[in-house]
């Protein structure tokens, strides 16, 4: 079969070599001595988009050529052979003409115009007796390698940009852990320069006493058994004191000629650690505390006048001498429960520490209410609610703004309305607080009035429904901005001036609203006021025992909100570094002044856009301080005002001077967001958990069924009350008889919610 291939005709040698030429992937062109072609391919015709009756014997290959590329490639050709290379046929043929190799890439241009980079590569032909014939060019298209080469560098530009500017420190570093790549967060956190820190290993970035579990893990990784580790250990930082840092490391596989390499990500926690230490100093302080005041407090009792008095003065005292102390326990405590990398125990001991501290703030002020923020998810949460009590709480949180500037204020709930209905309270109450909070807001003189009606199921109406009328003095609104009022971020700039804000409640408002099957309307005549009407759909409801805290917890600032600077004033160090963590940890800009001075100056330069002020201050006290912020500055940041005092008169006077809101200590996150969202227009993101707190409705202590019980019984309970001496109180509830269950329910529930001093007086009343 060789044999007849060989002696086979030339025309079909000819073919034979033709239908390979054809068939190849690239542009293969011949031509004679002069230039003109000769030859085409298949591919060449179809990438130029020419017959050959156009080409062949009729032009030469550079009508292919872009004119400014030949005559770039002919500059670069005299200076490299050293005589001048004219721009045109020469400057595709002249190397191969003389021998010399000559591939390039270069730009061809098609029929049609358009234009495809090929790597050409062009080559004398010679007969027999080597005489110059012609030339031959055969070129392969490259745009989908230059392509995916753009796209290999694009991506390693990406990589390179997402891991430099990363965060958090990063390094790659080899199974062995020699750094192979540092960014600059790692650098900056151990306080080196990348080029020195890359000559490091990443067991001498480690503390000599964490470094054998770092070891061990890695070797795990790297032999496969495990996929990852996560681990809290010391580095060591240049100048030598120890970062607590969180290191996670993955192990990624090389491919092809790259080795298998580890990705190392470092976060700083060494804020949290401390917060933890100090946390524990706090508790191991309250403690003593606590053992020493109730040793003064039973040598006090002896008799049941001295426990009175030992009562009225311990209570009175605690009030100053346990709120600094319990503000750092229930503030380090939120903060270290906001970090999701807590474990479950962690996570269950710190509950414990702050319901602990929770229990004895109630034996200080005898009723604790926490305000918490409301959930932010807008899903509908229907369950039955005391709408009569939640207007009340609503109508007393607002009261005393109103009365600092002599507004009438009032909440009608009208005769026919049900006083259980189901309904979602909290966004009911969010929405009320954010309206009528604007209405005295902007209502300088006169009154702000709330009308509650109630709408029942009708033929024409299918739900029942609660209808809201709020009517204000106020200064009116302009009425080309009533359209916009709903839009989010809409806002007078006149208004945005005088009161700060983003534009945002009315927004959220609407949404709640029409979440729960209502809507809303605004109507105003500039000059005399503004009446602000809703509706939402609500059920019947039944009575029910109401939560007393709101277990929802800031985790953080909700996308696309806005950057809010925030000054803490506070001369007491653990307060103040409580305050400034809760803060930065959700994501405010965060600066920090320690007299009322300092907090002028920082006014000044850095213009905050709200300041939490501690009254109490030194070189210039904060009523003192907030009166020459406002008075300094045309458009002044709203100041909340933090009072250890439990007087009315002071938060009176804070705002007479200035301050837009106060709050008391011991404060709880949540309510420190909730005030700062009622002034800036914040939106949070939350994380809930299940609620264990015993409803706050009080079951009654029956005085007739108490005096059922032997005098001798009801002492021993008045002494075991004195003495909060839960181990025999519950003894003595163990006598109460079967028929009885009553009171033992009810002084159950007093002790579940440590409201000792009820059964204290209860006691005392049947004892006299």
């Amino acid at each position: 079969m060789t044999e007849d291939f060989v002696t086979s005709s030339p025309q079909h040698s000819q073919s034979w070599q033709q239908a390979i030429l054809d068939s190849a992937d690239f542009v293969i062109v011949s031509t004679d001595i002069n230039g003109l072609i000769q030859t085409l391919n298949a591919g060449a015709l179809k990438q130029f988009g020419y017959s050959p009756e156009e080409i062949i014997d009729r032009v030469t290959p550079i009508i292919f050529h872009d004119p400014e590329e030949v005559e770039q490639r002919a500059q670069v050709l005299s200076h490299e052979l050293g005589h001048a290379i004219e721009p045109g046929m020469e400057t595709l043929i002249v190397k191969a003409r003389m021998g010399m190799v000559d591939e390039n890439i270069w730009t061809l241009i098609r029929k049609d115009h358009s234009r495809f980079p090929v790597r050409l590569s062009v080559t004398a032909l010679r007969n027999d007796l080597g005489h110059l014939t012609g030339f031959l060019g055969i070129g392969k298209d490259i745009t989908a390698q230059q392509a995916a080469e753009a796209s290999l560098v694009e991506s390693e530009a990406r990589f390179s940009a997402a891991f430099q500017n990363a965060p958090i420190g990063m390094a790659l570093v080899s199974p062995s852990g020699q750094c192979l790549r540092v960014n600059h967060a790692l650098a900056h956190l151990l306080g080196y320069p990348q080029t020195k820190l890359m000559d490091l290993i990443l067991t001498e970035m480690i503390h000599p006493k964490d470094r054998s579990i770092e070891e061990t893990n890695r070797l795990r990784l790297v032999a496969r058994e495990i996929g990852n580790y996560c681990l809290e250990l010391r580095c060591l930082h240049q100048q030598g004191h120890e970062v607590w840092v969180l290191m996670n490391v993955s192990l990624v596989n090389g491919q092809e000629v790259y080795p298998p390499y580890c990705i190392v990500q470092v976060q700083d926690i060494t804020r949290r650690k401390q917060a933890e230490a100090q946390l524990q100093r706090l508790n191991a302080n309250l403690e003593q505390l606590v053992e020493e005041r109730t040793r003064q407090l039973k040598e006090a009792i002896e008799t049941t006048e001295i426990a009175n008095q030992a009562k009225s003065r311990f209570i009175a005292n605690m009030s100053h001498e346990f709120r600094t102390p319990l503000n750092g326990i229930m503030g380090f405590s939120q903060l270290l429960l906001q970090d999701r990398r807590i474990t479950s125990d962690q996570q269950s001991n710190l509950n414990v520490i702050l319901r602990s501290g929770e229990h004895l703030l109630s034996l200080v002020n005898e009723v604790i209410t926490l305000s918490k923020i409301e959930a932010g998810m807008l899903a509908y949460e229907s369950k039955d609610v005391n709408l009569h009590h939640l207007c009340e709480g609503v109508e007393d949180l607002l009261s005393l703004q109103a009365n600092s500037k002599d507004i009438q204020f009032q909440i009608h709930i009208a005769p026919d309305v049900p006083q259980y209905v189901r309904t979602d309270a909290k966004k009911l109450r969010q929405i009320l607080i954010n309206l009528l909070g604007n209405a005295l807001k902007f209502t300088k003189r006169g009154s702000v009035v709330c009308q509650v009606q109630w709408r029942p199921s009708a033929p024409e109406r299918s739900a029942h429904e609660l209808h809201f009328i709020i009517q204000d003095t106020g200064p009116g609104i302009p009425g080309h901005l009533l359209p916009q009022l709903f839009e989010p971020f809409a806002q007078d700039p006149l208004n945005r001036e005088t009161f700060g804000g983003i534009g945002l409640g009315l927004t959220i408002c609407q949404r709640f609203i029409h979440l729960m099957k209502g809507d809303i309307s605004i109507e105003s005549v500039e000059g005399q006021g503004t009446t602000v009407s809703f509706y939402i759909q609500v059920e019947s409801g039944e009575p029910v025992l109401e939560p007393a805290i709101s277990e929802t917890t800031v985790e953080g600032l909700a996308e696309n909100t806005p950057s809010y600077r925030v000054l803490v004033v506070e001369d007491y160090p653990d307060n103040r570094e409580i305050l400034l963590m809760m803060l930065e940890v959700v994501g405010f800009e965060v600066k920090e002044a320690v007299n009322g001075q300092e907090a002028v100056d920082l006014n000044r330069t850095w213009q905050p856009h709200l300041i939490w002020m501690d009254l109490q201050l030194p070189v210039l006290n904060g009523l003192e301080a907030t009166q020459l912020i406002k008075s300094q500055n045309p458009n002044p940041p709203v100041i909340i005002a933090i009072t250890a005092q439990a007087l009315e008169s002071d938060e009176v006077k804070a705002l007479k001077a200035g301050c837009d809101d106060y709050l008391r200590k011991p404060y709880q996150a949540a309510q420190v967001f909730e005030k700062m969202a009622q002034h800036l227009d914040i939106t949070y993101r939350y994380k809930t958990s299940n609620s264990s707190h015993t409803s706050a409705d009080p079951i009654s202590l029956s005085a007739d069924e108490l005096a059922n019980m032997p005098p001798s019984w009801i002492q021993l309970l008045y002494d075991a009350a004195i003495m909060l001496d839960e181990d025999m109180l519950d003894l003595l509830l163990r006598d109460i008889p079967d028929d009885q269950h009553s009171l033992k329910s009810s002084l159950e529930y007093l002790m579940a919610t440590y409201q000792y001093d009820v059964i204290m007086e209860k006691a005392q009343a049947i004892l006299r």
